[in-house]
C-alpha cells in the first residue's frame, strides 16, 4: 500500500473555504475559516491558532488574580446568545485555578445587535461604582431586555447611584473605553463572539470542556 513516487498524496479533511471577511465581526453561526467559538456548523480544532497578539488590558474588567501567570481574555457581546453561555463555564475556572489565571472582558457589541453597545456602555459606567460583574450578570440573565430604561433599573437594582450611573453612561470616557476594544478586535481579526485568548494566542474552540483543556496545558507549562 505504499505510495509510488508521483502518486498523488492522501486526501487531506480542510475546513470549507471561508467567505470573504466582513468589514465588522460578524455574529454566529456563520463560521469563518476554522469556525467560529460558540458557532454552529464550525470546525474547531480545539487549539490555540495564529499568532500572538498584545491585547490591551487597561481599564479591562477582570476576574481573578491581577499577578497570575495567565490571562485568558473574552471578546464579548451582551445580547449575544451565545457568551450567555460561558457564563457558568468562566465561573469555574475562575474558581479552579485561584491564583493561576485573570480573567479579562473585552467588549465586541456587533452591529447587528442594536442593545449591545448600550449595554457595553451600561457595563463601564457600573464599573465606575464598582459593580461591573452584577452588572454583567444581570444583562446576561436578561438579554431580551436591554433598554436604556432597562439599564436604568438594573443600576438602581444593583444599588448604584442611578444619577452618576447615568452620566458616566453618556460620558465620553465610556464611549472611548468600549469603541477601543472593538476597534483591537478589528485589528487582530477576531472572527465573531464569543472569542477567547489565552495569553494573546486565539482558542479555536466551540466548548467549554476545550476552553479549560487549554487553560489546564496553560497551566501546566508554567509549572515546568
Amino acid at each position: 500500500g505504499a505510495h509510488t513516487p508521483g502518486a498523488p498524496p492522501p486526501p487531506v479533511t480542510a475546513p470549507p473555504p471561508a467567505s470573504p471577511p466582513p468589514a465588522a465581526p460578524a455574529a454566529n453561526p456563520r463560521p469563518p475559516q476554522g469556525g467560529t467559538p460558540g458557532g454552529q456548523g464550525a470546525y474547531p480544532t480545539g487549539n490555540l491558532i495564529g499568532s500572538k497578539h498584545t491585547l490591551d488590558y487597561t481599564g479591562s474588567a477582570s476576574k481573578g488574580t491581577a499577578s497570575a501567570p495567565i490571562t485568558v481574555a473574552v471578546f464579548s457581546d451582551f445580547q449575544c446568545p451565545a457568551c450567555s453561555q460561558w457564563i457558568q463555564p468562566i465561573q469555574s475556572l475562575v474558581n479552579d485555578y485561584k491564583g493561576k489565571i485573570r480573567f479579562v472582558f473585552k467588549h465586541l457589541p456587533l452591529p447587528m445587535h442594536n442593545n449591545a453597545r448600550r449595554a457595553a456602555l451600561a457595563a463601564e459606567a457600573a464599573s465606575l461604582q464598582g459593580k461591573f460583574w452584577e452588572m454583567h450578570d444581570l444583562m446576561f440573565q436578561n438579554q431580551t431586555a436591554l433598554s436604556r430604561p432597562d439599564l436604568d433599573r438594573y443600576a438602581g437594582q444593583l444599588g448604584l447611584n442611578v444619577a452618576k450611573f447615568k452620566k458616566d453612561f453618556d460620558a465620553p470616557e465610556t464611549r472611548k473605553r468600549v469603541d477601543r476594544d472593538f476597534q483591537e478586535a478589528n485589528r487582530i481579526g477576531v472572527p465573531g463572539t464569543p472569542t477567547f485568548y489565552i495569553d494573546g494566542m486565539r482558542a479555536d474552540i466551540a466548548a467549554p470542556e476545550q476552553l479549560t483543556n487549554l487553560v489546564r496545558d496553560a497551566v501546566d507549562k508554567t509549572k515546568r
